[in-house]
């Protein structure tokens, strides 16, 4: 489902899985650029710049979280993560 070049794929509602579509998000998108962001972002609110809601890493294994940059993330429970972009 994830891109293999580095960008930004936004999937349309009509392509959500049923348990993503029963969410509501605003958006679904993957991002793939090689930094440690990469993954499956859903979004669930946006203000402004800032941004917010549920994250899956491409490669957990490889996902390191920082404390305290931009985006955030906080664990929720198995490969899932609450994520926060400020601007």
């Amino acid at each position: 489902m994830l891109m293999s070049s580095a960008t930004s794929q936004a999937f349309r509602q009509g392509d959500w899985p049923l348990t993503i579509a029963a969410m509501r998000p605003q958006r679904v998108y993957a991002e793939r650029n090689g930094r440690d962001i990469d993954g499956l972002y859903i979004m669930m609110g946006r203000f402004f710049v800032a941004e917010w809601g549920f994250f899956v890493p491409a490669n957990k294994d490889e996902f390191r979280p920082t404390q305290g940059s931009d985006p955030s993330f906080e664990l929720l429970g198995g490969e899932v993560y609450w994520y926060e972009i400020k601007g």
